[in-house]
C-alpha cells in the first residue's frame, strides 16, 4: 500500500484549522465574519482556512485509512 502522509502538516494542526475555521464560519467570534471578508487580508486569511481545514481533513482521512490496515 502506498504511504500519503504528509510531513508537513502534523494532525493536531488539522484540528486545530477545523475548530477555528468553524468558529469563524458560524460566527461565534459575531461580527468578525462579514467585516474582514471585504479585505484582501479576510480573503487570504479564509482562503488559509480553508487550506488547513482540508489538509486536515486529508491527514484524518489517511490516518483512519493506515490505522484500519
Amino acid at each position: 500500500m502506498i504511504r500519503t502522509t504528509s510531513p508537513v502538516f502534523p494532525e493536531w494542526l488539522g484540528w486545530l484549522g477545523i475548530i477555528v475555521g468553524s468558529m469563524y464560519l458560524f460566527g461565534i467570534p459575531g461580527r468578525l465574519i462579514w467585516a474582514p471578508l471585504g479585505t484582501a487580508r479576510g480573503v487570504a486569511f479564509f482562503f488559509f482556512l480553508a487550506f488547513v481545514v482540508l489538509t486536515g481533513l486529508r491527514l484524518l482521512k489517511v490516518s483512519s485509512i493506515e490505522s484500519s490496515s
